[in-house]
């Protein structure tokens, strides 16, 4: 919801939406802005800050035709949403690598075992050649 209408007072914070018409290249669309100043001017025109420096100082006016390219962002307790799901995505990222490393020991354990069974097929497969050998023998007498 764009700040048109809305009274903004030192402190608050707003966020960029886009589209201001000045276009500038300095506000990064998404980020929040906190207003360092207020200027009011006669009629309906309030000129809203916010940066310290008069050079890069910008402002939010209706007069600017600009108040769409801005929405209020309310202050909350509550931890900020992509905060939180970043931190989900880490927790569940460690998650993964445990899990991951679990599963690579376990991939290991039974190459072990495969290669130990294959041994042990090829030692069989030996005997039963030999026993057949001897068998063939013993029926040849």
């Amino acid at each position: 919801m764009s700040v048109k209408g809305v009274k903004l007072e030192k402190g608050d914070k707003v966020r960029y939406l886009g589209g201001d018409p000045a276009e500038d290249k300095n506000l990064t669309q998404g980020k929040v802005y906190e207003i360092s100043d207020v200027f009011p001017y006669e009629g309906n025109y309030v000129e809203y800050g916010f940066t310290d420096d008069y050079e890069d100082r910008w402002c939010i006016g209706e007069e600017l035709e600009n108040t769409h390219a801005f929405e209020r962002v309310e202050e909350s307790n509550e931890p900020d949403p992509t905060e939180t799901e970043l931190e989900d995505l880490k927790n569940n990222n460690w998650t993964l690598e445990q899990e991951n490393g679990y599963l690579s020991e376990t991939i290991n354990k039974l190459e072990v075992d495969v290669s130990r069974l294959n041994h042990k097929i090829k030692n069989q497969d030996k005997l039963i050649d030999t026993l057949i050998k001897h068998i063939k023998e013993v029926e040849d007498r």
